[in-house]
């Protein structure tokens, strides 16, 4: 009897043991997800460059956006959907909608009526996924973050009330469409309505206005806003909460979209510019036409109208004449240094004196002419 009771107990405790181990392993499973989720959550600062894309958005466009964010799995299938039926407007397009039975959720589908946001979640996926996991794990604190992007675009005078919005400043700020029909999408650069003030510059723009009257009341247009104070939304009158266990993700690293580009964006004027020397100074041409001239060429010049004349300076510092092209008189070139004025006007005179001579001579029957009789001396 004894050496029974000794083997069920060797048979028990091995599956004791197992089951042990089993409850152990259970407990450790079930406490991942929370110990992962609290390693995830976003900071302030994430939160404040997650939401500064469209912040600024009118109250019952944000609250689309922000439930629609959680589905981001669905937004690239609505976004082709929305693009290919571009041209259907109001009733059309919600008839439309409606026949096609279109698989996603109704966040999603408020927002066909406006195919550029669609598309630019649906560009983005990146930030529309991290986005989504904000919105449904830190509700509260992305609702902090759209006021504290408010605030600084209302501080720096770029959030005013205008034709297509009304702006509300009390604890928290409201931005409502004007005429509650229409829906305007704001563009703006977040670099600068957050950071710059204005000074009359036109930091904030709004696209054609969207018009949803009641043709989209079935997916909580008209019925949809924010409870800043309290951090609730409402969709179709009714609080909306999301708890969605998060799919398990890879180490995030925060990847926000690049801000829309502006269109009346005016870069500053620099006044440091600076243009740096050339490596070598420029070689101007000469234009023998207006260089200087000695007289000795002056004169020369005015005695043969015909001659070309060059004057080449080397550092022996002489002039040169090329009368070869003087009517085919092919007398060479003439090198002659450079002398005072005395010698040139005794040099002038004597061929003068020659050129008198020979002439007499011609006129007493001889043939050769004055100055070519003083080239042969």
């Amino acid at each position: 009897m004894f050496t029974g009771l000794k083997a069920e107990k060797s048979l028990a405790s091995p599956f004791t043991t197992k089951l042990a181990w089993l409850w152990f392993l259970l407990a450790v499973i079930l406490c991942m997800p929370s110990s992962v989720r609290a390693n995830e959550q976003f900071t302030a600062a994430e939160l404040d460059t997650l939401v500064s894309t469209i912040a600024l958005y009118p109250d019952p466009l944000l609250v689309q956006v922000l439930a629609a964010s959680v589905h981001g799995d669905e937004i690239p299938g609505a976004a082709d959907w929305a693009n290919q039926n571009k041209h259907l407007k109001g009733q059309e397009l919600a008839d439309r909608i409606k026949l096609e039975d279109l698989p996603y959720d109704e966040s999603v589908q408020a927002l066909i009526p406006f195919p550029t946001v669609l598309a630019t979640m649906a560009k983005y996926q990146t930030w529309t996924d991290q986005l989504g996991d904000a919105v449904a794990t830190q509700k509260e604190a992305v609702m902090d973050a759209v006021q504290r992007m408010r605030s600084a675009a209302y501080n720096h005078g770029h959030l005013q009330t205008n034709e297509q919005v009304k702006v509300i400043k009390e604890k928290t700020i409201i931005i409502e469409p004007v005429q509650k029909e229409y829906v305007y999408v704001p563009v703006y650069n977040p670099h600068v309505v957050y950071y710059v003030y204005s000074n009359g510059y036109p930091g904030l723009r709004y696209r054609t206005g969207v018009w949803v009257g009641s043709y989209y009341d079935y997916w909580g247009w008209g019925t949809s806003r924010f409870e800043w104070d309290t951090h609730l939304i409402y969709v179709h009158d009714y609080r909306w909460y999301h708890n969605r266990p998060l799919p398990p993700r890879h180490p995030r690293h925060h990847n926000p979209p690049p801000p829309p580009r502006h269109n009346h964006y005016v870069a500053p004027t620099r006044h440091d510019s600076y243009t740096p020397p050339p490596s070598r100074p420029v070689k101007v041409p000469m234009n023998h036409n207006t260089a200087p001239r000695s007289k000795a060429e002056i004169h020369h010049s005015a005695a043969h109208p015909n001659t070309i004349a060059t004057v080449k300076t080397t550092k022996d510092n002489y002039w040169q004449e090329d009368n070869s092209k003087n009517n085919n008189q092919g007398f060479g070139n003439i090198k002659t240094t450079r002398s005072s004025q005395k010698n040139y006007d005794d040099s002038r005179s004597s061929r003068n004196n020659n050129s008198r001579s020979n002439g007499n001579s011609n006129r007493n029957g001889n043939s050769r002419g004055g100055f070519g009789k003083s080239m042969r001396k």
